[in-house]
Formats: C-alpha cells, structure tokens, sequence
C-alpha cells in the first residue's frame, strides 16, 4: 500500500501530498527511473538518459550522463521518453509549479525552500550550447526541462529582438540565494543549438 506523508521542513509545507516512489522501464534499453506522484501527474525523478538513433542525445566530456541526464534537441519530443510516457506541456508545467508552496513571481513561477524540490531530485545540469562550444553553461546552479512541441510558438513581435522567433516553452529551474530555488516556465530560441535535459510524466 502506497503511504502519504507530507514534507514538512521551515513550517512550509509541499503543497500535495507525496506518495511512495514508483518504477518506469524503460523497454528500449533497460533502464529504469523512478517516479513520483505530484498535483495529479506521476513524473520522473531523474532526468532521461535516452541514447538510440531516433534521437540526438548529447553526453558531455567528463559528464555523468546517468546521474545529469543526456541533453536533447527540442525536434525530438516526441520521441526521448518511453511507451507510455510523455513530455510534460505548459499546463502540466503550471499544475506542478502551482502545487510548490513559495513566493509567487510575475512570471508564473515561484521561489521555494531547496527542499520543497528535494523528492524531485533536481541535479541542476545546466544547458549545453553548441553555437558558442560552451559544453555544459551553468552547471549546478540551473536547469532547464524540455516540453512537447505542443508548446513550441513564434513569438508575435518581431521588433523585441532578440526575443522574436520560433521558441520552446520549458521549465527552468535556478538558485537564488543560499537556500532558496526559482523554478518558472521560461523559453529558448528553437534553434539546433541548444540542448537541454527532460522529464516524463505517465500519459493519462
């Protein structure tokens, strides 16, 4: 039987409540991640570590891939997480931000105690960045998660350079301060040069 409990750390509290782990196989190569129940949607506590020929799968020199999770191309989404699994959209994104208690920003996240964050494992990889042959930018201090290409949009005002053009909506997560994240939905350029983590959730 799944036990409920509920984080409690500072007086604040997760705002759901937190199940036992579960398992998702992987059949394509065997690995397994473990997962988590959150505001309505079970999610992967590990970033995808995926490597097959449909996707492009990036491992860093001197990186721990399995730990970090190998970096993706945004043209992949439909293809980087296992049968039954998906990458989350905009509104998944927001239902979990939302479920955080913390202090709301105007840019629909929120900063939180590190520890709210702790059942989700964040390992703050950093982004890679081919165009400027940065490996891994940011490593330990952010990260970034990748979302469906439902989310990706072109931005309607060409004269905000240099924010116009195709982008992919996605989750990025940041330190600020000693003991405080800021986690909100954020977007990047669609290009072929940045490549970022992901993470599942169980298709419902």
């Amino acid at each position: 039987m799944k036990s409920k409990w509920m984080l409690v750390f500072s007086g604040l509290l997760l705002a759901s409540s937190v199940q036992a782990q579960g398992i998702a196989l992987d059949s394509r190569d065997g690995q397994e991640y473990p997962t988590l129940p959150l505001n309505g949607q079970e999610w992967f506590t590990r970033n995808v570590s995926y490597r097959g020929p449909e996707v492009s799968a990036l491992c860093p020199v001197e990186t721990d891939c399995h730990t970090l999770g190998l970096f993706y191309h945004w043209a992949d989404t439909a293809k980087i997480c296992p049968e039954g699994w998906q990458l989350p959209s905009f509104a998944h994104l927001l239902d979990l931000i939302a479920g955080l208690e913390g202090e709301a920003n105007s840019r629909g996240g929120k900063r939180v105690h590190r520890q709210v964050l702790d059942p989700l494992n964040i390992e703050m990889a950093g982004i890679y960045l081919a165009e400027n042959e940065t490996p891994l930018r940011a490593r330990g201090t952010m990260e970034v998660w990748l979302s469906r290409t439902d989310t990706v949009w072109n931005n309607p005002a060409p004269e905000s350079q240099p924010y116009n053009g195709l982008k992919i909506i996605g989750l990025h997560l940041y330190h600020q301060g000693k003991d405080s994240t800021t986690i909100e939905p954020t977007y990047i350029s669609a290009t072929s040069d940045i490549l970022i983590n992901c993470r599942c959730i169980k298709k419902q």
